[in-house]
């Protein structure tokens, strides 16, 4: 897990918005939305960090938005940061994520992690939060002139109006992901997108579908040089 922020105009602390994760030495997957309310300062990454006061900080040499993201339809809403340094050391706590083998449509749930706010009073946690939301019908996620697009689109969130809970504001661009099996450090199908609603019940968001963009990932990290 990623954190993403910036340094503000006129200040010297880097604020962290926004969540991402490593899938390369140089490269974090975030959300593209991310990357528009950052345009005025330098950005960096907060890597392996369980408590907001630890982990490895690198600024990022380049944005890369997605050439199709639409902010309207909520479509493409993906991007990646290259950073300046690669990552020296991998360890328990960094490590790269490894992507997607398929769409993720069989898959019941996901955990998505973050540093959202976890109440309706928006208080920020000091540690790293995580949440399990099951795959849903993707009419749960259909909102007005935004229809949900299957192909690109996970739709997430509670099954039922008992049970409270989903990504906040500051979780976009964190990871959807399952355990690996293997060796990674986690699998990653999702792209967190934009919750608005995390603290009602059958809250509902939708997600970036990795396999969807895979090929245009793959095309930026790993290109044929």
């Amino acid at each position: 897990m990623v954190q993403v922020g910036i340094i503000q105009e006129k200040s010297v602390n880097i604020s962290f918005g926004c969540g991402g994760t490593l899938i390369h030495e140089r490269y974090v997957l975030t959300a593209a939305h991310c990357l528009q309310t950052v345009e005025q300062g330098p950005m960096f990454v907060r890597l392996g960090g369980y408590n907001t006061t630890d982990g490895v900080i690198i600024e990022v040499e380049s944005r890369i938005e997605h050439p199709e993201h639409n902010t309207t339809l909520k479509i493409n809403d993906i991007a990646l940061l290259k950073l300046k340094t690669r990552v020296a050391v991998f360890n328990n706590s960094i490590m790269p994520a490894c992507l997607a083998d398929s769409s993720g449509s069989e898959l019941a749930s996901f955990t998505a992690t973050g540093w959202g706010p976890a109440d309706v009073q928006g208080t920020i946690p000091t540690a790293l939060l995580k949440i399990q939301l099951y795959q849903l019908d993707p009419k749960d996620c259909d909102r007005p002139f935004e229809p949900i697009n299957n192909t690109a689109h996970i739709c997430a969130g509670k099954r039922n109006e008992t049970e409270v809970g989903d990504v906040c504001n500051a979780d976009s661009g964190g990871p959807l992901a399952i355990i690996h099996p293997i060796s990674c450090l986690g699998q990653v199908f999702g792209v967190v997108g934009n919750g608005l609603e995390c603290t009602e019940p059958q809250s509902t968001t939708r997600h970036a579908r990795v396999f969807h963009h895979l090929e245009w990932i793959e095309s930026i990290v790993w290109a044929k040089k």
